[in-house]
């Protein structure tokens, strides 16, 4: 019995072929695709199970659910508040160092120094720091008279910074207190510069490198203040942990560690210890803070 499939090849033997063909390729594609996708299930099980093993180590975190959605909205608004007490923090005067208000006058703003300089005097005694005779922490300027009426706010808020700086460097005393210095407030007149050299008070002031400042005119303001004492690293340690630990921003711009040398003061290190062992540190505070802008 004839097949006439069999017939219809053999009057077509060209289309039979091309047929074959396609079959066999086709059938050949099928495996290679087969195979591959048996590979790629492999490789994928393999991977899954790395990332397992990853995470059950606690090196990469776990995989996005809702609840880690939530958490991650709540550290977010955390985040934001934050930042928010910090832009407050620095758009605001500083708070430190006394809850005293601006003085209105110059007379004011004397008396308000003079008891300043006491305070910081009966807490040196009273921490056997060495201090000066004529330790006027940075304001011997204003040791007669209070400042100018222009600068009577820039002054008091040095004031402010100061006091606190010194605070925080009492916690753990210093040997001897050697030098306070501030920035000149406002834009002194030449004259106002020669008669506070002649009068010994050019120590009060410094210049801090503006390659460190933070300062950027009309956006930021900023009061640097320059501490010089004797001691040794827990001081150190102690002053810069205090600083750091404050909620207004305020930047330490750079230490400096060198030998005491002789002191410069009658104090004297405890019994049993040497002088020789204390360093002289100087350190330069930046506090920084946004500049109110002009209406």
């Amino acid at each position: 019995m004839n097949n006439p499939m069999l017939e219809w090849l053999g009057r077509f033997p060209w289309t039979a072929g091309v047929l074959i063909s396609l079959a066999l390729v086709f059938g050949l594609g099928l495996w290679l695709a087969t195979d591959r996708r048996a590979h790629a299930l492999q490789r994928i099980g393999a991977v899954n199970g790395l990332y397992e093993e990853l995470r059950q180590a606690g090196l990469i975190p776990v995989r996005w659910s809702m609840e880690s959605v939530l958490l991650s909205e709540r550290n977010a608004g955390q985040i934001e508040e934050q930042l928010g007490q910090w832009r407050e923090s620095i758009a605001g005067d500083f708070p430190g160092g006394g809850e005293a208000e601006e003085p209105k006058d110059r007379s004011g703003a004397f008396f308000a120094l003079e008891a300043f300089r006491v305070r910081m005097r009966a807490r040196a005694d009273a921490c056997g720091i060495g201090l000066r005779q004529s330790e006027q922490f940075g304001f011997a300027a204003y040791t007669h008279e209070g400042p100018e009426e222009r600068l009577i706010g820039a002054v008091h808020r040095q004031r402010q910074l100061v006091e606190f700086l010194l605070t925080a460097l009492f916690r753990e005393p210093p040997m001897e207190l050697r030098s306070v210095q501030r920035e000149r407030p406002g834009q002194v007149r030449v004259a106002d510069m020669s008669a506070a050299t002649t009068a010994g008070v050019s120590e009060d002031f410094f210049a801090i490198d503006p390659r460190i400042s933070a300062k950027v005119s009309g956006f930021i303001e900023s009061t640097a203040v320059r501490l010089v004492f004797v001691g040794r690293t827990p001081t150190l340690r102690a002053f810069l942990a205090g600083v750091g630990g404050y909620g207004v921003p305020l930047i330490v711009r750079s230490v400096e560690v060198e030998d005491a040398g002789p002191p410069k003061t009658a104090v004297r290190p405890p019994e049993g210890e040497d002088w020789d062992d204390l360093s002289q540190f100087t350190i330069v505070v930046e506090r920084v803070k946004l500049a109110k802008a002009t209406p």
